[in-house]
Parts: C-alpha cells; sequence; structure tokens
C-alpha cells in the first residue's frame, strides 16, 4: 500500500480519536494496513457490483479480528487521480 495512503490513515484516526485497541482480545498493536479492498455493497437481497464500497483493512496480528474503514469516510477518493 502507498505510504501516502498510510499516513492519511494514520491521521484520520488520530484526528477522530480512535485507538488501536483490539475490541477482541485488548491487544494495543494493530498492524499497519496492506492492502485496499472494495467489497460490493449488499442492498437488501443482492450484492451491488456497481457501487463498491472502498476500505482498508486493518488486522489484529495477535487475534486476526479484522476492522474496515470506508475511504470514503475518511475523504480518500480511490482510486488515487494522479
Amino acid at each position: 500500500m502507498e505510504h501516502e495512503l498510510v499516513t492519511k490513515f494514520n491521521q484520520w484516526l488520530e484526528v477522530k480519536n480512535i485507538t488501536r485497541t483490539c475490541p477482541a482480545c485488548g491487544a494495543e498493536h494493530w498492524a499497519e494496513p496492506q492492502q485496499v479492498i472494495a467489497p460490493k455493497r449488499f442492498t437488501g437481497f443482492l450484492w451491488d457490483a456497481k457501487d463498491p464500497q472502498p476500505t482498508i483493512e486493518t488486522v489484529c496480528p495477535n487475534c486476526g479480528y479484522t476492522a474496515y474503514f470506508r475511504l470514503k469516510s475518511m475523504g480518500i477518493a480511490w482510486p488515487p487521480f494522479r
């Protein structure tokens, strides 16, 4: 993952006062996010492939608990325009 995106993500977590404490096991050292994924959005009965929701996936290295944060909520456009 691009260093700039990881930096923006970490800054966003800090501004929102989101801690890196795992809600499942209490570990406090999450791994840095490795990828952006774009899961399809569930619209009640169907998965909508036309409206993907790009997210950053973070994983607790202790227990494997996984958290997802939407890039749109962070004000980050994806894919990044250059």
